[in-house]
């Protein structure tokens, strides 16, 4: 199961890293093998997309990205681990790259704090978000600003 899981999130990042041009939701779509489906936000620059698979490792996959095309392009795929689904950092480590350059620690998030791991992917940037002490995942996101 953990292998299979590990399988399925970097293969789900690489289908998203490799989107060309701009993240739209059918995009992100595809890469996540699910439906998003518009939600209402508050925010008049931005459009907000989330899915909630039925199967696989993530149970919320949320997207905002520009309301038009005159607005910042910037957008922001975050994908959060379902519950019951553990993965270690050792799990991951023959999948992803986690190094100390790119590292964020926060102590405020509960229950343990966080560490994230950052990688850059020309205009893309990977986050890979564990719990500090428990080094569980939490969630996969991606960052396009470009």
């Amino acid at each position: 199961m953990t292998q299979q899981a590990v399988r399925e999130i970097r293969q789900i990042v690489d289908q998203i890293l490799a989107i060309p041009g701009q993240f739209t939701s059918e995009a992100l779509g595809r890469a996540c093998a699910c439906t998003l489906a518009e939600v209402v936000s508050s925010n008049k620059k931005s459009r907000e997309f989330e899915a909630h698979p039925e199967h696989g490792s993530f149970a919320i996959i949320s997207f905002r990205g520009p309301a038009s095309p005159k607005e910042d392009p910037s957008s922001l795929v975050i994908m959060k681990v379902r519950e019951g689904v553990r993965l270690t950092q050792a799990d991951l480590q023959d999948a992803f790259e986690f190094s100390m350059e790119g590292v964020d620690i926060n102590p405020m998030i509960p229950p343990e704090g966080t560490i994230s791991f950052r990688q850059s992917h020309d205009i893309r940037k990977l986050l890979v978000q564990f719990t500090y002490r428990s080094r569980t995942l939490r969630q996969v996101a991606v960052h396009e600003n470009p």
